[in-house]
């Protein structure tokens, strides 16, 4: 890790240093954050949310406020308000910033994805964000009811992984191949959409090569790597559970609003924020910090979902379930919630 000193604030450099940890490098040596501290050529949540909704909000609002994410750099001009906008949690290197006042007296707001995320930044810095601190959740386009009503109940039943490897496809993989060994067969089928490719870190990807290499070698499941996002967005389509086992503190889960939005059925932990987003619209059970103990939770939580997953009374629930997350989760009542909390700064 490259600690480097800049004074991008017009205050003490070493009190903002940050980092560059390895796989933020470009191949030219460059570090690939960018001044407002999205990833540069990275296609994450970060820069979704970023893109959505800059390319949503009136002009007015583009000309008076300027977005930062949780790594910024440098500040545009003390013309425009700064908005803060944090995604990640209050342990990562990057935030230790928010712990200083001289830090956060910069920003006219900051921005939380999650109820979660903002109490586990009050508790871990011990900060009380007063009228500055606002949850503002993320948004997606939403799928229509077609795309949800027309899943086809033919065999197999589709699961689907299609986040970063590091977050629970150590437990999936093996959790499935004994399903399909054991139980379902080729009654159930596994697409996994997984790579650090999506931030520009392909190099990461070679630690988890022998994961990758266990769905390409299995009859049931299809390694897809880095797709897209509209590439993913087709395959909920088809899908018909997010298989997620997580071990990872979300602190929202884009992943699981756009699965729930295509009527597909979330099975994951009550880790992090996961509950908040997901509420009861899924089958969330207890997380065990134990792996063994984790899958085999999770695999009971599988099968029940698989087995009663064509009762009338859960197809029902799933066509609401993504109606509700619509109305939830859409871009249309996000960017009106973001209108009324800047025009309450505007002058």
């Amino acid at each position: 890790m490259v600690i480097i000193g800049i004074n991008v604030f017009g205050i003490n450099a070493n009190e903002f240093s940050f980092s560059c940890e390895e796989h933020f490098y470009n191949g030219d040596g460059r570090c690939s954050i960018a001044k407002d501290g999205s990833i540069l050529r990275a296609m994450g949540g970060t820069e979704m949310m970023r893109d959505g909704l800059l390319s949503r909000l009136p002009q007015i609002y583009l000309d008076n406020f300027a977005f930062y994410s949780s790594r910024v750099r440098e500040l545009e001009n003390d013309k425009k308000r700064h908005v803060l906008w944090l995604h990640d949690l209050p342990a990562d290197v990057e935030s230790e910033r928010v712990r200083k006042d001289s830090f956060r007296e910069k920003f006219d707001l900051i921005v939380f994805v999650s109820d979660w995320q903002k109490k586990q930044y009050e508790e871990y810095f011990k900060i009380d964000f007063g009228n500055k601190g606002v949850v503002l959740r993320n948004a997606i386009i939403p799928f229509s009811n077609e795309d949800v009503k027309k899943k086809s109940n033919k065999e197999p039943i589709r699961l689907i992984y299609h986040t970063t490897p590091h977050r629970g496809l150590h437990i999936l993989l093996p959790v499935f191949e004994r399903l399909y060994d054991k139980r379902y067969g080729k009654k159930i089928h596994l697409d996994v959409y997984s790579s650090f490719k999506m931030y520009g870190w392909e190099q990461r990807d070679e630690e988890y090569e022998e994961l990758f290499d266990k769905c390409r070698n299995h009859p049931g499941c299809t390694y897809h790597g880095y797709k897209p996002n509209n590439e993913v967005r087709e395959a909920l389509k088809q899908s018909h559970i997010f298989a997620y086992p997580s071990i990872w503190e979300e602190t929202s889960c884009i992943a699981a609003i756009e699965a729930m939005s295509a009527g597909v059925t979330i099975v994951a932990p009550d880790r992090g924020a996961l509950p908040e987003t997901v509420g009861d619209y899924g089958f969330i059970y207890p997380f065990d910090k134990d792996i063994t103990q984790h899958a085999t939770t999770f695999i009971k939580g599988l099968i029940r979902v698989i087995d009663s997953y064509w009762e009338p009374d859960h197809i029902l629930h799933r066509q609401a379930v993504a109606l509700k997350t619509a109305t939830n989760y859409g871009w249309e009542g996000r960017v009106e919630e973001w209108i009324r909390v800047l025009a309450m700064k505007l002058p």
